[in-house]
């Protein structure tokens, strides 16, 4: 077995060139280290002569948690929904946001407007009691 992000050999099993079948076998104690991570299972022949030939039979691998590629996309598609509609929330807030500040803008200004209406009255009526005071 080989990680196929580093390349290194992690388990390996020699055979004897004898014409019979061999069984190898890695324990789970060995695997641990490897488990959730992609690895390679590479055959090598390293006999040398006219011709060869080696043949394997009867892989088993041991899978836990496994999701279906169909499961797979279907929770895929569904974060994608997922995110657009979290995303087409933001954008309303945002929008409720901005009207939100227009208008306390706008408020603001009013507010300026009727204080400056409000100086000036204010600023008439004592020039009126002033007035009247000297009389």
């Amino acid at each position: 077995l080989r990680t196929t992000e580093d390349g290194a050999r992690v388990a390996v099993a020699t055979a004897d060139n004898e014409h019979e079948w061999q069984q190898d076998t890695w324990t789970a104690a060995e695997l641990a280290p490897y488990v959730g991570k992609e690895v390679t299972l590479d055959l090598h022949d390293t006999r040398h002569g006219a011709w060869g030939w080696f043949s394997v039979d009867d892989f088993k691998v041991p899978v836990r948690n496994f999701t279906a590629p169909d499961q797979l996309l279907e929770a895929m598609l569904f974060e994608r929904r997922r995110f657009g509609e979290e995303r087409a929330s933001l954008e309303a807030t945002r929008s409720t946001l901005e009207a939100t500040r227009s208008s306390l803008e706008a408020a603001q200004s009013s507010l300026e407007e009727a204080r400056s209406s409000l100086e000036a009255e204010r600023s008439s009526l004592e020039a009126e009691k002033a007035a009247s005071d000297q009389r």
